[in-house]
């Protein structure tokens, strides 16, 4: 939807609008970095999630158990890599993008933190169409997205860094509610 284009994009337009292509840069570069094992993830899950959870639809049960089974897998391997990497942060910047991006590794160190949930909440589109809630999925997309860009807003004086620990606590304020 519209409100999730703006919502994953306006960190990007507030730091390039404030503050320029250099700090625009090095966050972008960080969270680059944060979503290459988050797409691993859901690549591999969300394909298979949603045809699966619709044939088991009348058996909510069966339904939660599966559901439950998966989000374990996607923890058990998500939070250690993502841990991994915020331990790594350094050494993972300097590796992949280069010394003359030193300045993405506290962003990145930051945004490893909701790295680490974000394949689990990515997941709750799937279970909303499979019981056939499109309509709850717009509502708590809607606030979803709201409480992003207003995280956001409120991270911009800080430059990147404040964006990236805004950012993760908007997506902690989320978590829960979408999950619910």
């Amino acid at each position: 939807t519209t409100s999730n284009y703006v919502a994953r994009n306006v960190d990007n337009l507030s730091l390039g609008y404030v503050y320029g292509p250099e700090v625009l840069g090095f966050y972008s570069r960080a969270y680059a970095l944060m979503l290459y094992p988050l797409e691993l993830f859901t690549g591999l899950v969300n394909p298979v999630l949603h045809p699966a959870l619709v044939r088991m639809k009348g058996d909510q049960s069966r339904m939660l158990a599966f559901y439950r089974d998966i989000l374990g897998t996607i923890a058990t391997l998500a939070l250690p890599v993502m841990a991994g990497l915020g331990v790594l942060a350094e050494e993972t910047i300097l590796t992949v993008w280069g010394s003359q991006w030193e300045q993405s590794v506290e962003i990145f160190e930051v945004l490893c933190l909701v790295g680490a949930v974000q394949p689990l909440l990515s997941t709750s589109g799937a279970v909303f169409q499979a019981c056939d809630r499109a309509d709850l999925l717009l509502k708590v997309g809607g606030l979803n997205s709201l409480v992003m860009i207003l995280g956001i807003f409120i991270g911009v004086p800080w430059g990147g860094v404040g964006v990236a620990v805004t950012y993760s606590g908007a997506y902690a304020l989320i978590f829960v509610p979408t999950f619910y």
